[in-house]
């Protein structure tokens, strides 16, 4: 006598909390946003003229912002399993081939289109700066809200990625660790020892990104780096994203929620 099959109880689906990539993003939005806060505070209530705010003379402030993005910067010269695969794909250890042909044409295009238009963007504020309608206090806090919304773009949306570059997501983006570079940008204008030895900074390792591109292209593309593909991908950074994925990134609704849900 057969025995009839006992309906086995659906699978509870396990839940998935933050990896420690994300964490660590949203660790580095919290003292981020901290630093402009603050550095906002001090800039409203040093009394005088608005000329007369000058943070690069508050010693603890710029001392503190040197530090934290310092920090930052030496710690992305080198391997470090708490940042996105989005700027550890340049290290040779990351690289898995994928031998699905060559890397795709046509990013070079987007990334010059975004640097020209960032610096021009940051012509009109050194404009209005070298006019005495910006003053120095408020270069340093459109440089520490740059880089707050980096981490936003990283985390939550990413106007350059819907407008310009049309990546699928960050891991993918092929500007990643220009990051710095571009949030610096208004220190040019700041000059002091600690605003121009971090852009200096910011500018190496942008270079030395921009070597490794030239050289080694074939670590920046999914096509060509199985690193970058959603099925071997543990972030989970793209799961709060809004607006993604984007039109014409080839990155269909179905795909992102079925990778979420392999993650």
């Amino acid at each position: 006598m057969s025995v009839p099959n006992e309906e086995k109880p659906p699978e509870k689906r396990r839940r998935v909390g933050p990896s420690r990539v994300r964490i660590f993003y949203i660790v580095r939005l919290v003292y981020r946003f901290l630093l402009f806060v603050g550095a906002l505070a001090v800039y409203l209530h040093t009394p005088g003229h608005p000329e007369s705010r000058d943070l690069t003379e508050n010693v603890p402030v710029i001392r503190l912002v040197w530090l934290v993005f310092a920090l930052e910067i030496l710690i992305r010269f080198f391997p470090c399993r708490f940042e996105s695969r989005g700027c550890q794909k340049i290290f040779a250890r990351n690289y898995i081939p994928a031998g699905k042909g060559n890397p795709p044409s046509g990013a070079r295009r987007r990334d010059v289109l975004t640097l020209v238009l960032w610096l021009f963007l940051h012509v009109i504020l050194g404009t209005l700066h070298l006019a005495g309608i910006l003053d120095t206090g408020v270069m340093i806090l459109i440089s520490l809200a740059w880089a707050v919304g980096d981490i936003l773009c990283i985390l939550y949306f990413c106007p350059f990625q819907l407008l310009l570059m049309k990546n699928k997501c960050c891991v993918t983006c092929r500007i990643f660790s220009w990051d710095h570079a571009m949030a610096f940008a208004p220190l040019l204008f700041v000059p002091n020892v600690y605003t121009w030895s971090l852009l200096a900074m910011a500018l190496v390792l942008g270079i030395r990104w921009e070597i490794a591109f030239r050289l080694h292209p074939e670590r920046f593309f999914e096509s060509t780096n199985r690193y970058l593909t959603c099925a071997d991908c543990q972030e989970k950074i793209c799961r709060n994203r809004l607006m993604t994925p984007f039109p014409g990134t080839g990155f269909p609704p179905e795909e992102r929620r079925g990778s979420v849900r392999r993650r």
